[in-house]
């Protein structure tokens, strides 16, 4: 995707033990465009999630490390979760307001994307991504 224009665009993370912790906030005000395929949001450099400690499932996110939100212009709060796509990424999956957690969708060029609505707030903590 193409992002539109940030209002906040910023992530942090810190090593705990035998993992490390991420957040991520996002903010547009405008409409970017939506690119293809699913979001992935890849860890520091030089760093890799251990798969054998987090399951990795890449068509639909595995092992879920930390949760998520995405609020669209209309002041819609969706939740879900931060999941580990492969090694080196995260992804997030959001159920709507009529879905629960176990049927979320991965925020993607379809559901979610940067050019659907101009104003869209993203987030989300992984706090057990194992290293």
């Amino acid at each position: 995707p193409t992002k539109g224009t940030i209002v906040y665009d910023r992530a942090m993370w810190r090593r705990v033990g035998d993992s490390m912790q991420i957040m991520y906030t996002y903010e547009q005000s405008t409409a970017g465009s939506n690119g293809s395929g699913t979001y992935l949001f890849p860890i520091p450099s030089g760093y890799t999630i251990d798969t054998t400690k987090v399951v990795a499932i890449a068509d639909n996110g595995g092992g879920v490390v930390g949760s998520a939100s995405y609020q669209d212009s209309g002041g819609n709060l969706l939740q879900g979760t931060a999941k580990v796509w492969n090694s080196t990424n995260l992804a997030l999956g959001i159920a709507n307001s009529s879905q629960n957690l176990v049927d979320q969708k991965m925020i993607n060029n379809v559901n979610g994307g940067l050019g659907n609505v101009a104003s869209i707030k993203i987030s989300f903590f992984a706090k057990d991504a194992v290293m």
